[in-house]
């Protein structure tokens, strides 16, 4: 099964057809983020654990201001990127892209934010852009 780019606007979302535990989506999606060392700028304010990260898109969903992209391999969450509304921009603005440890820098990166930037073009969203510098030069390359 092919990797594949699902919004979602709440944690309680059945992607998995198969669960250990109550909460198991949940629990796997702070799994990827408490790995996310590998995307964070140096030295940038933006950096959050995977606790904070996990509080800002509780709030996002609870706003309504965006969604979480979770990539989905094998009936497992793979990686996953936030997705929510620039407020200084007309656009959406990509943060906080998490990618299972053993999948890092093996070209599903890229692959996964073409998937992203598909799915909000589909939407009629135009423009996304990054204050991560990892995550906007993925976007760059998806671009070209």
């Amino acid at each position: 099964m092919p990797l594949e780019a699902i919004a979602i606007n709440d944690f309680n979302t059945q992607l998995m057809r198969e669960f250990s535990y109550q909460g198991e989506f949940k629990a796997r999606i702070h799994a990827l983020y408490q790995d996310m060392a590998l995307y964070q700028d140096v030295n940038n304010r933006l950096n959050k654990t995977a606790d904070e990260v996990m509080a800002i898109l509780s709030e996002i969903f609870a706003n309504q201001q965006g969604s979480l992209y979770v990539g989905m391999f094998n009936d497992k969450p793979i990686c996953a990127i936030a997705c929510f509304i620039d407020k200084n921009s007309q656009g959406k603005c990509l943060e906080y892209l998490a990618m299972h440890a053993q999948n890092q820098n093996r070209g599903i990166e890229p692959q996964f934010i073409r998937q992203v930037v598909k799915a909000e073009s589909a939407i009629g969203v135009h423009k996304l852009t990054s204050r991560n510098s990892d995550i906007q030069k993925l976007l760059e390359a998806v671009e070209n």
